[in-house]
């Protein structure tokens, strides 16, 4: 699971192209806040390695009952944070 923007990114200054956005924390807080820090790379294996570029916090709340937290968090970061982002694999 994870994000593509394929014509690229800015990170620091640098486009990279294309540009890779996966959760790599997650934190509940206070019930149903939660708060997560996706990591920006220009490969998935960086990003799989802990090795992001950039990372990038983005707070929202979720229905923990649904126990779809992750795809809940990606679905509402796509609405917010990363409008013209792709699902990476579908």
């Amino acid at each position: 699971m994870g994000l593509i923007k394929q014509d690229g990114y800015i990170v620091n200054g640098v486009l990279i192209t294309p540009a890779y956005a996966k959760i790599t924390r997650l934190y509940n807080q206070n019930g149903n806040d939660t708060v997560a820090y996706f990591g920006i790379s220009n490969t998935r294996e960086n990003l799989e390695e802990n090795a992001p570029l950039e990372e990038i916090a983005f707070s929202c709340e979720i229905d923990k009952k649904q126990d779809k937290i992750f795809n809940e968090v990606y679905t509402k970061a796509k609405e917010e944070l990363f409008e013209d982002w792709e699902d990476d694999i579908q």
